[in-house]
């Protein structure tokens, strides 16, 4: 029997579910954890800790069903802020800023200063906030230079995990439209 496997990364917990053809659950995990708070208004995740919890249920969803019978999995995730800044070799270099993280109010304030926010408005059909992921990019370039100039690429988390399970660096256009809020 062909069975698929759906995954979610969350804020505070992985959650798989492994589908038959006829779209029975057929078993469920989850892995909780919870963000680095490592100062007021700061909210950020280690990659490897989505990783680790993708694999953990991943195996442990996989466990019930024949080797072979899973046909696919799906990947999806939290909006991941800033992205995981990684180098050329598709390694971590600081953790990624997720959505509740507040720390670029001085890039905000840059943005608004500098830039035509009509035009942005138009262009992203967003406005500035440091919820938004192009705020936490400057934080990092402003405040983290030596990451900023090795980085190579921002990631969103099922990216990575995907990366890190295939080799394969693959963003679904969702995804890719949410890094940065761009």
């Amino acid at each position: 029997m062909d069975q698929v496997i759906g995954v979610d990364i969350g804020t505070q917990s992985t959650k798989a579910v492994l589908v038959g053809r006829d779209g029975a659950i057929l078993a469920q995990a989850s892995r909780a954890y919870a963000p680095d708070t490592p100062r007021p208004n700061w909210a950020e995740q280690h990659a490897d800790v989505w990783l680790d919890a993708v694999v953990a249920c991943l195996a442990e969803v996989a466990r019930a069903v024949p080797e072979g019978d899973i046909k696919a999995i799906c990947i999806s995730s939290l909006y991941g802020g800033s992205g995981i800044p990684v180098d050329a070799e598709v390694r971590p270099l600081h953790p990624c800023l997720i959505w509740m993280d507040r720390r670029a109010e001085a890039q905000v304030a840059w943005v608004r200063a500098n830039l035509d926010l009509a035009r942005l408005g138009r262009i992203t059909g967003n406005g500035v906030d440091s919820y938004h992921g192009f705020t936490k990019m400057l934080w990092l370039r402003d405040e983290r230079p030596d990451v900023w100039g090795r980085t190579a690429l921002f990631l969103p988390p099922n990216a990575y995990v995907i990366q890190r399970l295939t080799g394969e660096i693959a963003v679904d256009h969702s995804s890719a439209g949410n890094i940065g809020g761009v």
